[in-house]
């Protein structure tokens, strides 16, 4: 199943969706991957395939990519339209399905906030829970107080994990790892994983976009993607 309309004002809208998605009416536990996917990278699959390997074969249901058109902290998108991103998420959906056995949809929202996000999945599938796997950098925004003011932090987040679970990626480059796990008192809240790959925890969009016109294009995005990008010509003058 597929659609090529955007319109509507929806919380949320399946864009895209692999076979059997339909008939998961009793999913229980779905892995949700949540990015801005400008571009999707190497590092996006495997996020999937290392929260995948950890909890066991079996253990989710389905696999959500999701793309947020107003995220908090990049209120002036650039890069690829909405509907370039997903395709690109739907390359890899389609991958996804193949590779971790699972019913793979693509979705997008206008809600930035993962509070938001886990509210609105709660309401479209009420007898699901979501596992969001986030990269370490992204979990440590997610904790900011700032992003919740007025509101105390432990009142805003609850409605968070009433309805979703987190799952941290540790992702180099981006602070003191092992000091966050031993003072965040969310952590039991959260479940860790480690990607085991340390040049493909480092991947990033913004590296992809940066070599979009060079042959290391290659071994930063899936090769459909690659192709993708250089057929549309994105990113011709990204930073």
């Amino acid at each position: 199943m597929a659609s090529s309309t955007l319109h509507g004002n929806g919380d949320l809208q399946v864009t895209f969706a692999s076979e059997g998605w339909q008939g998961q009416q009793q999913r229980q536990r779905m892995l949700v991957l949540d990015s801005s996917f400008n571009p999707p990278t190497r590092a996006h699959q495997a996020l999937v395939h290392t929260t995948v390997s950890h909890f066991g074969p079996g253990y989710f249901d389905s696999c959500l990519l999701l793309y947020t058109t107003r995220n908090v902290d990049k209120l002036n998108a650039t890069g690829a339209s909405t509907e370039e991103r997903l395709a690109m998420m739907t390359m890899i959906a389609r991958k996804l399905v193949d590779s971790e056995h699972l019913a793979t949809a693509v979705a997008v929202t206008p809600h930035g906030k993962f509070v938001d996000k886990a509210t609105t999945l709660a309401h479209q599938w009420p007898d699901c829970t979501p596992y969001f796997v986030l990269g370490y950098d992204t979990v440590i925004r997610f904790l900011d107080a700032k992003y919740y003011l007025p509101t105390p932090l432990n009142d805003a987040l609850a409605p968070f994990f009433k309805h979703a679970q987190l799952v941290c990626a540790d992702r180099p480059g981006y602070g003191d790892i092992e000091s966050f796990w031993q003072s965040c008192v969310y952590k039991n809240k959260m479940t860790r994983v480690v990607l085991s790959d340390p040049a493909i925890a480092q991947l990033s969009s913004t590296l992809a976009r940066q070599q979009a016109h060079s042959n290391d294009l290659d071994t930063i995005v899936d090769p459909d993607v690659a192709n993708y990008i250089r057929e549309k010509q994105l990113y011709s003058s990204s930073k």
